[in-house]
């Protein structure tokens, strides 16, 4: 894996991880601090998704770690989702 794909699976494991732990500590929160912290995290994996798309218009062979990088971030976002309706 090179340098670059490795930094990029560290940012996507680092938003993912983010996430994660806001949705684990929401009880401990106020709504609207839950609320900041989980819009501006997926405001990041927003971007986040843009630049990858951006990567892989540009460098073919970093099509297949970037898609993967690109579905665990659909995943989460999807995933988070069901959170709100809840």
């Amino acid at each position: 894996m090179s340098k670059l794909e490795q930094n990029l699976q560290n940012q996507c494991d680092r938003l993912l991880e983010q996430l994660s732990d806001i949705e684990a500590t929401r009880c401990e929160m106020y709504e609207a601090e839950y609320q900041e912290f989980r819009q501006d995290t997926m405001e990041q994996l927003a971007e986040f998704s843009g630049s990858l798309e951006r990567i892989t218009n540009g460098d073919m062979s970093l099509v297949d770690s970037v898609s993967k990088i690109r579905e665990a971030i659909r995943d989460a976002i999807a995933q988070n989702e069901v959170y709100i309706l809840w």
